[in-house]
């Protein structure tokens, strides 16, 4: 698989992932999602059109940083009414670069799979998914903050705006996702 085509998968994977937690934690009513399949599990996507596009207009504004192999994690923090984070999603982007070999980013090819890919994003759904028997409720009137955090010897670039936020109608718990096998 082409190198960009890696990064448009793992950017795909990002937008199913952030619906579903939204959807799993609760953070929007659950007649606001539909359900959809996507890597052999259902999968929830959101029906709010602001919504849709500002999770879509975040990942379209990191893809070309994505691509450079600057980006270190991209995260998505469930915040309560008053901004305090309660709950942190964070996903290891620069493992999945680490991965890929300087010669395979030349040359543009990669040794990744669809199928590993896909294998590897459907677990970490399933692991979402099963964890939220285990979390608290989270406290009315959440909201939440997508981040992505570059490596350290990046500059912050002049285009990366200040995110809005989306108000619903979660001490912070904190999972971390490493996207490599």
């Amino acid at each position: 698989m082409e190198y960009p085509a890696v990064i448009g998968r793992v950017l795909e994977f990002l937008e199913v992932v952030f619906h579903t937690i939204l959807a799993v934690r609760n953070v929007y009513p659950s007649e606001s999602f539909t359900k959809a399949r996507k890597y052999d599990l259902v999968v929830r996507k959101s029906r709010h059109p602001g919504l849709c596009s500002y999770i879509s207009d975040f990942l379209a504004g990191i893809k070309e940083d994505c691509i450079k192999g600057v980006v270190d994690r991209v995260m998505l923090v469930i915040v309560d009414e008053g901004f305090n984070p309660v709950q942190k999603y964070v996903f290891r982007i620069r493992d999945v670069m680490e991965q890929l070999t300087f010669e395979s980013k030349k040359s543009s090819v990669t040794t990744v799979t669809d199928l590993a890919l896909e294998e590897y994003f459907r677990d970490i759904l399933t692991k979402i998914s099963f964890s939220q028997s285990s979390l608290a409720d989270n406290p009315p009137d959440c909201t939440f903050q997508l981040y992505c955090e570059l490596q350290k010897h990046v500059d912050h670039p002049s285009s990366y705006l200040k995110s809005s936020l989306f108000r619903c109608g979660a001490a912070i718990t904190s999972a971390e996702f490493v996207l490599s096998k």
